[in-house]
């Protein structure tokens, strides 16, 4: 069921995959904006009195809901010009009136421009046709234009969030009942734990959160349902990297790794065993299979820009990936990590505490590297993420703290895995 990297079929799939990508940018692009107005505005009134920062009380925190950002996707998708799809979609403005805007700015380093009220109130300026300033986002494929646009045509934000909210909880439902049947109760509880614990059930209310977690849940779905069947896990796990880089923003990527990857291990461990060396192998060849996908698809993107348009948005990717790794300002490794680590800290509490004492009741401990390895590897991504990506680990830990649901589930999985049967 593991093989090796083989190039020729994981280039045909990317370039199929690119193909794909434009036509589906192309084809929704086409739908004139004027027919996304009426639901634009309900959505923009509904944002404007909730505010930039969108927030519900959940065990006893603040957690934020980014509508900051989800301001933004719409009013991306609002400044298609259809006729210029192609070129509309790949630059992504947004405060985008034809013969209104003055003035287009190019992608540049750093957090992108709003005004003194936000994206919401770029938003708002947007729909009264009151902008001359207009900004591009050129370094993300904004893969989501490929559903919100066609969304924006029947629901306002507050419909498409129900929606969300509805499609997340069938999922988690079918996911969770999988892992009940597949793996065994045990596995199943820890999963749903680590889903409550970032909020699982709460990111429907976020546009800019729903598609991490829906890769990360139907990939998880998918493994758990064609185990037997799958001849190349490396290729499933290149492909959830191809469809992360174009759907995410930079929101909670390593869950798509981590959280399959774990559901893989238990599949295999259960129904197959696996000998230590066999482990590495499969850990080394999934990574580097899911980040082949993620790194060579966004960086695809960075070239057809700038092949096309010449916006040197290689250059200004490149840049401000150093600024988001935090060599600018150098945040504290410590502070980063503490500051996503207090979202979830009584959870992290609870399941540490209970999983002892379950281990301890058991009496009976094993060690065994070959079983608790791939765990204690996925254990410790999170935190490999926020050393890397300090700056913006540390000031968007309002959404990358659900990074975290890895800890919270592969720390019981590992302690579980070391009592004695």
């Amino acid at each position: 069921m593991n093989k090796g990297l083989f190039m020729p079929k994981y280039l045909l799939i990317f370039i199929i995959s690119i193909i794909t990508f434009l036509i589906l940018l192309c084809a929704s692009s086409l739908i004139p904006s004027k027919y996304l107005k009426s639901n634009v505005i309900k959505s923009a009134n509904i944002l404007q009195k909730q505010t930039n920062e969108y927030v519900i009380r959940i065990r006893g925190f603040n957690i934020p809901f980014d509508n900051h950002t989800d301001s933004l996707m719409i009013n991306t998708s609002y400044s298609i010009d259809s006729n210029k799809p192609l070129y509309s979609s790949l630059v992504a403005r947004k405060n985008y009136i034809p013969n209104v805007t003055k003035t287009i700015h190019s992608d540049t380093i750093g957090e992108l421009k709003s005004s003194k009220l936000g994206q919401v109130g770029d938003l708002i300026d947007t729909i009264n046709e009151n902008v001359y300033e207009s900004y591009e986002y050129a370094r993300y494929w904004h893969g989501y234009l490929v559903f919100l646009r066609p969304l924006l045509l029947l629901f306002d934000i507050s419909g498409i969030r129900i929606i969300n909210i509805i499609l997340f909880l069938i999922l988690g439902i079918i996911f969770l009942y999988l892992v009940y049947k597949k793996i065994g109760l045990i596995e199943s509880i820890i999963m749903l734990i680590g889903l409550f614990s970032v909020d699982y059930f709460y990111i429907g209310l976020s546009l800019q959160g729903t598609p991490v977690f829906l890769i990360m849940i139907i990939s998880s779905i998918f493994i758990l349902l064609k185990y037997n069947k799958i001849k190349n896990i490396n290729i499933v796990f290149f492909i959830i990297g191809i469809i992360l880089a174009f759907t995410d923003f930079l929101t909670n990527p390593l869950i798509t790794l981590g959280i399959p990857m774990t559901i893989y291990f238990l599949l295999k461990q259960k129904n197959e065993g696996v000998s230590l060396k066999e482990t590495i192998k499969i850990l080394i060849y999934l990574c580097i299979s899911w980040s082949l996908g993620y790194l060579i698809t966004w960086f695809t993107k960075w070239v057809i820009v700038d092949l096309l348009y010449g916006k040197s948005i290689i250059n200004t990717s490149i840049n401000q990936l150093f600024y988001r790794v935090g060599i600018n300002d150098t945040p504290s490794i410590i502070e980063t990590i503490l500051k996503n680590l207090y979202c979830v800290m009584p959870m992290l509490l609870i399941i540490i505490l209970s999983t002892l004492a379950f281990v301890i009741l058991k009496k009976k401990i094993r060690f065994n590297l070959t079983l608790i390895l791939p765990y204690m590897f996925i254990c410790i991504l999170p935190f490999i993420w926020y050393m890397l990506l300090r700056n913006h680990s540390l000031y968007h830990c309002g959404f990358t703290y659900r990074t975290l649901i890895l800890t919270l589930t592969c720390i019981p999985l590992t302690l579980v895995k070391s009592v004695k049967k």
